[in-house]
């Protein structure tokens, strides 16, 4: 029987991110301060985050009811902080930055593997036209199927390209720097590339500004003279 590899991670793994006075700092600290911050799948932009459906044979099952409200309680517990493996996407830009006023910030996923704690996923998320299917053997560990749930969305989102981090709802800590890139909007204001040239410039942290020629995004490197550090 063939072997089910895990996912081939991405070089990188991107936040679209929107900034305001109170939110640039909230950014800026999550990157010194090595944390995420996971949600409550209720909180996520698309109102159909969360469904499924279970298979006939779970459904038949003594205690479905107990087992689907185990489910249910599980994934009110599940945090969920979302990633992306491009960072030139125009709705990404538009919709999660701000009318490419924000930022987008690129980290290495094997260091945020490695930084995570051992209760925390990463998972990269699966597509499709109905919700997913669970099972009686997946229906009877309500964790696993929580998760198989919430690494699920409607094919109209497939444009978006995401993984996500599982881990308790708030503030997700992770061990190590892995933070590279920062990919300011085109529309950024002033105000906030000062300060995050300010905080940033002189690290490892790759920072570029972006600029619009005709219908394509081009990239210029505004502190090369760190590339050595990385």
């Amino acid at each position: 029987m063939a072997r089910l590899e895990s996912p081939v991670l991405p070089p990188f793994l991107y936040r679209y991110r929107r900034l305001s006075e109170d939110r640039l700092q909230q950014e800026i600290e999550s990157i010194e301060n090595k944390f995420l911050w996971c949600a409550n799948y209720k909180d996520m932009n698309d109102p159909m985050e969360g469904f499924y459906k279970p298979s006939r044979r779970f459904e038949k099952v003594t205690r479905f009811e107990k087992a689907a409200q185990k489910i249910y309680d599980i994934k009110q517990t599940v945090g969920i902080c979302s990633f992306t493996d491009t960072h030139n996407n125009e709705i990404m830009w538009t919709h999660y930055a701000d009318n490419y006023r924000g930022i987008c910030i690129g980290y290495r996923p094997k260091s945020l593997i490695a930084g995570l704690p051992e209760n925390a996923r990463l998972a990269r998320l699966g597509y499709g036209v109905a919700p997913p299917e669970v099972g009686v053997h997946e229906g009877v560990i309500p964790g696993e199927a929580a998760r198989k749930i919430l690494s699920h969305k409607k094919a109209s989102w497939e444009y978006e390209r995401e993984w996500r981090v599982f881990g308790p709802c708030g503030q997700l800590y992770f061990a190590r720097q892995c933070v590279a890139e920062l990919r300011l909007g085109v529309r950024i204001s002033d105000f906030h590339k000062g300060e995050l040239l300010d905080h940033f410039a002189q690290t490892p942290i790759r920072i570029y500004q972006m600029t619009v020629t005709n219908y394509e995004h081009h990239w210029r490197h505004l502190n090369p003279v760190d590339q050595n550090k990385t």
